[in-house]
């Protein structure tokens, strides 16, 4: 089996614009709380970007008033600085969330709150 390194994976996102990362274990993850943990045990840092705060207001509007589950139009913001991959867009309490991952560089990395962006 070949290993594929996860920064050449496309990103082909379902007809509602959903997409999981194929490299990834996301059935591990935990469905409430701080998923930053499980992600760091991965050898990554995360970033998670909301699209209620991120989108163009009429992109979020008519997410969340339309009663349809189609964030396809939305393109989420990449975190600043260098070698984020997307992991994941995906459903959440708080509406779609994109999953920002690189790899952890130092254990600091862990514990630094990027939420929703932030920079190095």
């Amino acid at each position: 089996m070949a290993v594929v390194d996860p920064s050449q994976v496309p990103v082909e996102r379902d007809r509602d614009g959903m997409w999981l990362h194929p490299s990834f274990p996301w059935s591990s993850l935990p469905e409430e709380g701080d998923a930053r943990p499980c992600l760091a045990s991965w050898g990554y840092q995360s970033c998670f970007v909301f699209l209620e705060q991120d989108a163009p207001p009429e992109i979020a509007d008519r997410y969340f008033r339309s009663g349809v589950a189609d964030c396809s139009d939305w393109t989420p913001t990449r975190p600043a600085g260098d070698g984020w991959l997307l992991g994941a867009i995906d459903d959440s309490w708080d509406g779609p969330v994109a999953v920002w991952m690189r790899p952890l560089r130092s254990e600091q990395d862990v514990a630094k709150p990027l939420w929703p962006l932030g920079g190095d």
